[in-house]
């Protein structure tokens, strides 16, 4: 059963307007690690990176972090489902066990 949560379900692009002018500003840092977008709820940040990332046709990992995330376990739980999801979507479906905080947890309530 695949899990299917807004906060690792990226928005259709196809409903959005591209940003030339905001495209060009990512471009000039892609190659960085990580390139974070923050700006106040509704200032259209999902709105801006699902066409861009639609655009560049390579895979993507989608995580929305929100309050939620202040415990690390919950945090951990998510990222490793949104890893999960995007290395099957990616046709891999022999990933490799990925070990988070919350496995302990749910391991001793087994």
């Amino acid at each position: 059963m695949a899990l299917t949560l807004t906060k690792l379900t990226q928005p259709d692009p196809n409903e959005a307007l591209l940003r030339e002018r905001l495209f060009t500003r990512l471009d000039a840092v892609q190659n960085n690690p990580v390139v974070l977008n923050s700006t106040p709820a509704g200032a259209g940040k999902a709105t801006l990176a699902s066409p861009y990332i639609e655009s560049k046709n390579d895979h993507s990992l989608w995580y929305q972090v929100d309050k939620g995330d202040a415990n690390m376990a919950t945090c951990f739980h998510y990222l490793k489902q949104a890893v999960i999801s995007t290395l099957i979507a990616m046709g891999d479906t022999h990933y490799v066990k990925i070990n988070t905080p919350l496995d302990f947890y749910t391991d001793q309530i087994e």
